[in-house]
């Protein structure tokens, strides 16, 4: 019951160290990272999983797996030259016919993603992007691509800078100005959504990010 008594007492004390507005602005941080963040993430591209092979890939990708000659000369039959066929396909035809020899699964394994894959993927914009920029949004005056990769960019970075108070201040001014821009350029409809958007930022922006940040502990560093 003691150690108990005195872990919330520290608890306490190290809650006193920082004011309402130091909370309120980590509020404030967490809230608008989760907006642009989440906005960012719809613009990236996917790993496809299950993608189409020409019967060539299918084969290369059999004798990939280091699979007998005879296993490949089976699946082989089953293929249409004048086919394509996803990786699901091949998978489902080599479970029923070698479904106790797991080469279904050393099959499957030539196409797991792999930690490039996914670090690719995380850092490139998807086709509806592009067509987003191009079509919807209608800046034809720069490149679409162009813009939705500095978007994808700009929503993945800032927000992270805000939500941990690393350069809190630069990633608001930064958010503030792509939210004026959609604004003005983009959706000039949706006053209310960016007016919340830039009450949330603004503070941020001429405060900092409180003492709940990194840029506290390095202020005090530096000191």
């Amino acid at each position: 019951m003691e150690q108990i008594r005195s872990l919330f007492a520290k608890l306490t004390e190290f809650g006193n160290r920082f004011s309402t507005q130091d909370y309120f602005l980590l509020f404030l941080r967490a809230w608008a990272a989760k907006i642009f963040y989440q906005s960012g993430r719809t613009k990236a591209a996917a790993i496809d999983t299950d993608p189409e092979l020409e019967v060539d890939q299918v084969i290369e990708a059999l004798k990939g797996a280091s699979l007998d000659d005879s296993v490949v000369a089976a699946i082989q039959e089953n293929l249409d030259e004048e086919e394509t066929y996803y990786v699901s396909d091949i998978v489902d035809t080599a479970s029923e016919l070698f479904p106790d020899a797991g080469v279904a699964e050393k099959f499957q394994q030539q196409f797991e993603p792999t930690f490039g894959d996914h670090v690719s993927a995380f850092f490139s914009i998807n086709d509806s992007t592009t067509s987003l920029f191009e079509d919807e949004y209608g800046i034809d005056y720069i490149d679409p691509e162009f813009m939705g990769q500095l978007a994808l960019y700009a929503e993945t970075f800032l927000p992270l800078m805000i939500l941990f108070g690393i350069g809190a201040r630069l990633g608001a001014f930064g958010l503030l100005g792509m939210t004026l821009f959609i604004q003005i350029l983009v959706y000039p409809g949706m006053f209310a959504d960016h007016a919340t958007w830039f009450a949330a930022l603004l503070p941020i922006a001429l405060l900092g990010a409180g003492k709940l940040s990194f840029d506290n502990l390095l202020i005090k560093g530096e000191k």
